[in-house]
């Protein structure tokens, strides 16, 4: 829907247009909503459409079990999850993968070939062709299994419960407005938030300056978003399993002294903000 939030009759209008994939989130790397991946599936499926879902912002963050999805395809990134840069994965079911073609054709991709035709190999080995990126495999491997022996449903909770105390802390402040479900449970692993009269860039240089806090400022990737709500952009905490309260604590002090070094003007405007990156000298308690 307009807002962001899951909306079955737009779907519904959307695959009247006789789509033939729907491609959305599992969760929102802007807000960290999250949709439901079976009903939609289900709903596109009956019109004959395929489903591809991302997975990148869900999959490090909480138990994901493809095969109860009822998706076609679900995509992740391994460098979300502990993995080294350049490895992804992409889940597909058999039927769906058999209905795909290779980008390119080489080595191991197919059973044999001719000049003039050739017969692909089964999935997944008619989409790698040549050589592979092991090292990236093996980093990617590893840094599953890590996730595993800690358990994604403790990383999972333990980010809730971050989440719900940085909600908490800044939610009486009128200048700071949190993009997505107000309810921390609703958005566990990220704290997407704007602050009038500054702009996010400033703020996440400031955070990182003087309270040592790693943030992300700008558009997401999702410009249109933005521009349609009069935004210049936003910034975003994303909370993992090696963040504690700690954390929690300098992101709102940060947060609290950036607001009282830019205080509101008199007559309720915005202050401008100021054009360069350097962000105002901050004390470290």
């Amino acid at each position: 829907s307009a807002d962001g939030s899951w909306d079955a009759e737009v779907l519904e209008r959307v695959l009247s247009r006789r789509i033939r994939l729907v491609s959305l989130f599992h969760t929102s790397n802007l807000d960290g909503r999250s949709l439901p991946i079976r009903e939609i599936a289900e709903r596109a499926h009956d019109r004959g459409a395929q489903t591809l879902f991302d997975g990148c912002q869900a999959a490090p963050h909480r138990p994901v079990n493809f095969d109860r999805l009822g998706t076609d395809f679900y995509a992740l990134s391994a460098h979300k999850m502990l993995g080294p840069t350049g490895t992804g994965i992409l889940v597909g079911t058999p039927q769906a993968l058999s209905g795909l073609r290779p980008l390119v054709i080489g080595g191991e991709t197919v059973q044999w070939t001719t000049l003039t035709d050739h017969e692909l190999r089964p999935p997944p080995y008619r989409f790698e062709a040549g050589l592979q990126n092991y090292s990236g495999i093996i980093g990617a491997h590893a840094g599953l299994r890590y996730l595993e022996r800690i358990g994604l449903e403790a990383i999972e909770s333990a980010q809730r419960e971050l989440n719900r105390e940085v909600t908490e802390a800044l939610s009486g402040i009128a200048r700071v407005h949190v993009l997505g479900p107000e309810n921390a449970r609703d958005r566990p692993s990220i704290f997407g938030f704007t602050i009038d009269g500054i702009d996010p860039h400033d703020a996440a240089l400031f955070l990182d300056e003087g309270w040592g806090v790693l943030v992300r400022s700008g558009m997401h990737c999702v410009h249109s978003w933005y521009e349609r709500r009069g935004l210049t952009g936003s910034i975003r905490a994303s909370f993992y399993l090696y963040n504690n309260r700690g954390d929690i604590a300098a992101l709102v002090h940060g947060i609290r002294e950036l607001l009282e070094r830019l205080p509101s003007r008199p007559d309720g405007a915005r202050p401008t903000s100021p054009r360069g990156r350097r962000a105002p000298k901050a004390h470290v308690a």
